[in-house]
């Protein structure tokens, strides 16, 4: 993606391992001990080939993702599972010109967005499992 907040996006890749230190957070930047560089040409990063493997990965860091909220305390909010997955898409790809990107930008975009709704799903799923509520089920 060129758009939607991708331009310039830096993210450290290559790295020695004796010289990094991972969170195991998802999207937690490595801490780094010594020089870092700027590679001189671009880097393709294509982390899922199909949306089989997008929704994979969505199912594993979702449930990594509500976890932590719900261990930080973030609660659940009809609003924020309304309203934040459909800010995201606007935001991404209306302000920062994601619909540049063609028809792969509304199916990326659309996706980080449904990510989003799905982590507060499980936020709730989460709260309703330790509350010992019953929450509705889904049909």
């Amino acid at each position: 993606m060129q758009y939607g907040g991708h331009q310039g996006d830096r993210h450290l890749r290559l790295f020695r391992k004796e010289k990094v230190i991972l969170s195991h957070k998802i999207h937690e930047p490595p801490k780094v001990s010594g020089k870092t560089g700027i590679l001189s040409c671009a880097f393709d990063h294509y982390s899922t080939p199909t949306i089989l493997e997008y929704e994979r990965k969505l199912q594993a860091y979702t449930d990594r993702e509500a976890e932590r909220m719900h261990e930080d305390g973030i609660r659940f909010c009809a609003s924020g599972i309304m309203l934040k997955p459909l800010a995201k898409f606007f935001y991404q790809y209306v302000v920062q010109l994601g619909f540049l990107d063609g028809i792969e930008g509304l199916i990326y975009y659309g996706l980080s967005s449904f990510y989003m709704f799905v982590k507060y799903a499980k936020l709730r799923e989460k709260e309703c499992q330790v509350s010992g509520v019953r929450c509705q089920e889904i049909a």
